[in-house]
């Protein structure tokens, strides 16, 4: 199976530009939604909702807002297109939090395994990807230990590759609150520029 090297590369990059402070756990965590989606936070939508409702509540608007309200979450011509949206700029823009979260619930249901649905697996997809992150680690082209990248990789695969939370230190710097989702004009106005 043939992945470009180029993209998925061009994606970390571009997400280390945007994160800095992220680490190996957040670049697989990134990577893994680009080929995923959301699905895995959607198990049980009443209690996705619950989450949604609760973490939008505790969002104080007055903050300063330094993210953009959507953010290209794929890797181009690879993924299918999928999107970021912030939930404290779309707070303050007063946007539908419930046009947000169905779109975000549609989402983790439309959201393909295979891309284009005559093409490979994004499962498999991804593992080639995570591969290509650690050849460019061991090199030195991209800016973590190969230690760190191995230990970590060794505990996904033993875990069959789940899924992760973002690390502290992400959690800490960034303040991460947003959705993944496909269509972000489902709810964003025709005013607004995407």
């Amino acid at each position: 199976m043939e992945l470009p090297e180029v993209p998925v590369v061009d994606f970390v990059v571009k997400y280390l530009e945007r994160y800095p402070l992220a680490e190996v756990q957040d670049i697989y965590k990134a990577l893994y939604q680009a080929f995923h989606g959301p699905a895995h936070a959607v198990s049980d939508e009443n209690i996705s909702r619950h989450y949604f409702e609760t973490e939008w509540e505790s969002l104080d608007t007055r903050a300063t807002i330094t993210l953009p309200l959507i953010e290209p979450a794929f890797i181009e011509g690879i993924t299918p297109p999928l999107y970021l949206v912030h939930l404290l700029p779309a707070k303050a823009l007063r946007l539908d939090k419930n046009k947000i979260f169905d779109e975000f619930v549609s989402t983790s249901v439309k959201f393909p395994a295979r891309y284009p649905p005559d093409g490979p697996e994004l499962h498999q997809l991804f593992i080639h990807a995570w591969g290509i992150v650690g050849e460019r680690i061991s090199s030195a082209k991209l800016p973590f230990k190969s230690e760190e990248y191995f230990i970590f990789t060794d505990s996904m695969s033993q875990m069959s590759w789940t899924p992760v939370h973002h690390s502290d230190r992400f959690r800490k710097a960034y303040d991460p609150h947003y959705r993944l989702v496909m269509n972000p004009s489902s709810f964003v106005p025709d005013s607004f520029s995407l």
